[in-house]
């Protein structure tokens, strides 16, 4: 496991998606050393061949997922249907696939809820209780409206034209993003309504 920054991230062999209307799981194409999971803050990346794929905030109660072996599964429920991909670890030169993936497991699950696929018979972790998770969203939320937080200590704010751009194209690949938007338009019209 290697440091991005502040980021964790962990080799990926395999990453696959749900396809909704064909109900099969597809697999994509990784390319070995360039598909990697990234843990940064408060959300999770599929970055490969260095363009985010998947991109998951830890803070929904949304979000769930299961491992088996060095295979994670992470299932994201929207408005009206569930979203869902699958990824297989890769080795590094410290560390096994398995390794790999009980550390990721574990530092996910002081965000979400993580569950060990009962009939895999490989390693297991074992699950926290919800109380014992690291931050609960409120914790969260508390600081991030603090004036004082150290959240973002380490994160440069001031971005660069080719960092708004990388942002932006984030957002574009998000199948989330024209619904914030729209709850975006919707609060601010809300709270421009209650000062007039």
């Amino acid at each position: 496991m290697d440091s991005v920054g502040n980021a964790r991230k962990w080799p990926l062999e395999k990453y696959c998606r749900w396809d909704r209307d064909a109900k099969i799981w597809m697999d994509l194409p990784t390319e070995s050393g360039n598909c990697w999971l990234l843990l940064q803050g408060l959300e999770i990346l599929v970055i490969n061949k260095e363009i985010a794929v998947e991109s998951v905030c830890l803070t929904s109660s949304d979000v769930g997922a299961f491992y088996d072996r060095y295979h994670l599964g992470i299932a994201i429920k929207h408005k009206d249907s569930v979203s869902k991909f699958r990824i297989s670890f890769g080795d590094t030169v410290e560390r096994t696939k398995y390794d790999n993936c009980l550390e990721a497991v574990g530092e996910l699950r002081k965000f979400i809820s993580v569950t060990h696929h009962k009939n895999s018979g490989g390693k297991g972790v074992k699950p926290k209780p919800k109380e014992e998770m690291s931050k609960t969203l409120i914790q969260v939320t508390k600081e991030l409206l603090q004036t004082n937080s150290n959240v973002f200590k380490d994160t440069d704010l001031v971005l660069s034209e080719e960092n708004i751009g990388k942002i932006i194209q984030q957002c574009l690949l998000d199948s989330n993003f024209p619904a914030l938007v729209a709850k975006v338009e919707e609060v601010l019209s809300n709270r421009i309504g209650d000062e007039d």
